[in-house]
Formats: structure tokens, C-alpha cells, sequence
């Protein structure tokens, strides 16, 4: 069994729900920082979903319900979030928004 820790993804919002992040194959994973920075001077919402065994991003799989973040802040989550290949974690946010997640890949 091998443990990595680093940056899992990063990206931009799509304006609706995407998947910023799936496990690979045979990885289990445990997110343990999620970081959304808002570029844009404008306070915007967004919203984090993790479906534990697809992508499907409704209310059932909200894990960070509608927050709004303040023009040019950040939020940041240290809780612990496992994953494996079956699931996957959705942000819906504006492109103004980058989420980064960083934490444990476990193979």
C-alpha cells in the first residue's frame, strides 16, 4: 500500500455542477483541504457535492450547501472526505471561483 499527499486538482467553474475530481482506478483518496478562491470583486455562491458512487450532483449528494463568498476571498474545509473510483466530487461555482483540492491518494 502506497500514500501520497499533494494537490488533487484544481479548476474553474463551469457555472452549473461539473466533476472537479474522481479517485482512479483502484485509489482510495482522503481530501483533506479544499480551498475556493473568488477572483472576481462580486460576492458569488457555489456549492460542493460528493456522490459516493457516480456524479450525479443534486440535493442528496450536497456536502457544502449554497455559500456565498465575498469578492476576492477564500474559503477553505480541513474535514476529511473519503472517496474511492466509484465516486466523484462536483463544484458549481462561477469561473470567477478555482477550487484546489489537496490531500491522501491511497493505492
Amino acid at each position: 500500500m502506497a500514500d501520497a499527499f499533494g494537490p488533487l486538482a484544481q479548476t474553474a467553474g463551469t457555472g452549473s455542477a461539473a466533476t472537479v475530481y474522481t479517485p482512479g482506478s483502484g485509489e482510495t483518496v482522503i481530501i483533506r483541504c479544499i480551498r475556493i478562491v473568488n477572483t472576481d470583486a462580486a460576492s458569488a455562491n457555489f456549492v460542493l457535492y460528493h456522490d459516493i458512487d457516480g456524479s450525479t450532483y443534486n440535493a442528496g449528494s450536497t456536502i457544502i450547501p449554497t455559500t456565498s463568498l465575498a469578492g476576492n476571498g477564500t474559503f477553505t474545509d480541513v474535514s476529511a472526505i473519503c472517496a474511492d473510483e466509484n465516486g466523484s466530487i462536483g463544484f458549481n461555482g462561477p469561473s470567477t471561483m478555482t477550487i484546489t483540492l489537496y490531500g491522501d491518494v491511497i493505492t
